[in-house]
C-alpha cells in the first residue's frame, strides 16, 4: 500500500507533536522496553508536575509493554509462527494520557480475552481489588503467566478507562489493540 504524500507529512507532524510522549512499531527485546521505559519517565518528568498521575502513566506503560514483550510477538497458529510488529502510543490529551498498545492473537482467543476485559470493565473499584487479590493468589498457584493482573492493574489506575479493539487480519490470527486512558483532575 503507498501512502500519499500528503499522508505521510500528516503522520511526520503528528509523530513530531509533542504531545506524543513515545510511539514505537517493531520488535521489542528486554532492551528496547528499558529504552522505551527510559525514554517515558523523561518525558513524564519534563512534561507533567502532578506525582500521581506521573506513576499511574508509567506504571500503565510498564503493564502494557510487559504484556506486549510477553505475549504479543509471535502468535503460533497449527505449529508455524506468524509474526506482526506490535506497536505503544503513549501520549497526551487536553485532559489527560492514553497508553495504546497492540499485538497479534489468534482469533480464536478473541472471545476470550473480550470476556475477560468487558468483565474487568463491569466492576467498581472494590470489585477490581477483589478480582485483583484472586488473580494474585490464582498466579501463586500457576507457572505460566497470564491470570489478568496486568489488565486488572491497569483498570485500577486509570480509574477502569479502558477501551479494545480487535482487526482481523485472517481466519488464524487478528490484531488486538488496548487503549488505557488517564484523566487529569
Amino acid at each position: 500500500m503507498t501512502k500519499t504524500i500528503d499522508e505521510i507529512f500528516g503522520i511526520q507532524e503528528k509523530l513530531m507533536d509533542k504531545d506524543i510522549l513515545i510511539t514505537y512499531k517493531g520488535g521489542f527485546t528486554k532492551d528496547i522496553v528499558n529504552s522505551l521505559l527510559s525514554i517515558t519517565k523523561k518525558k513524564l518528568h519534563e512534561q507533567v508536575d502532578d506525582l500521581l498521575i506521573k506513576k499511574r502513566v508509567y506504571n500503565i506503560t510498564v503493564e502494557c509493554l510487559e504484556n506486549i514483550y510477553h505475549y504479543g510477538q509471535h502468535v503460533q497458529v497449527e505449529g508455524v509462527e506468524r509474526e506482526y510488529s506490535p506497536m505503544v502510543i503513549v501520549g497526551k490529551k487536553e485532559n489527560g494520557f492514553y497508553i495504546t498498545g497492540g499485538n497479534l492473537i489468534p482469533t480464536n482467543e478473541i472471545n476470550k480475552l473480550k470476556k475477560q476485559l468487558d468483565k474487568i470493565k463491569s466492576l467498581k473499584k472494590q470489585e477490581l481489588k477483589e478480582e485483583h487479590r484472586k488473580a494474585l493468589i490464582k498466579s501463586l498457584n500457576v507457572e505460566k503467566k497470564g491470570a489478568g493482573i496486568g489488565l486488572i492493574d491497569m483498570a485500577l489506575k486509570s480509574g477502569n478507562l479502558i477501551d479494545y479493539y480487535f482487526k482481523t487480519i485472517d481466519a488464524d490470527i487478528s490484531f488486538f489493540l488496548l487503549e488505557v486512558k488517564i484523566i487529569e483532575k
